[in-house]
């Protein structure tokens, strides 16, 4: 059961709606994020339910909920994303997951993840940002 909403973004606030109801169920996907230790427990029953179309890691979101503070590359937390690779790829279903530059975007896609956030505009334009302000502090201090 979905509601349906009259007003949203997807639908171009209304403007769209006799394009969008038609294709919303057939293009739409359904992601279940892992962002907890009771979620990585329960990987495989999640994985296995009718309809989810994939599993989300959230990297930070799990290390903190596992007591260690925005820390992924913490041991206990690679293990738990581990468990979760291994629940999820061989089923054919999307693994996604965020990666902080290209190359480790290629380390998860060469893995098997099939969804990868990389960047974000606000993180781009803070990284701008910072090298404008590092340019100008070395042009004041050569």
């Amino acid at each position: 059961v979905r509601g349906i909403a009259m007003s949203h973004r997807a639908i171009n606030y209304g403007m769209n709606r006799d394009a969008y109801f038609p294709v919303a169920n057939r293009e739409l996907m359904v992601l279940i994020a892992i962002e907890t230790p009771l979620g990585v427990e329960n990987i495989h029953e999640i994985v296995n339910v009718e309809g989810v179309d994939g599993i989300f890691i959230g990297p930070a979101d799990l290390a903190t909920s596992m007591g260690h503070l925005a820390n992924p590359a913490h041991p206990e937390v690679q293990e738990a994303i581990r468990k979760i690779e291994e629940a999820v790829l061989p089923t054919g279903k999307f693994l996604g997951t965020v990666a902080p530059n290209a190359q480790a975007a290629q380390k998860l896609y060469d893995r098997g993840y099939g969804i990868i956030y990389m960047m974000s505009d606000l993180g781009a334009v803070v990284k701008a940002a910072q090298a404008e302000v590092k340019a100008f502090k070395e042009a004041q201090n050569p």
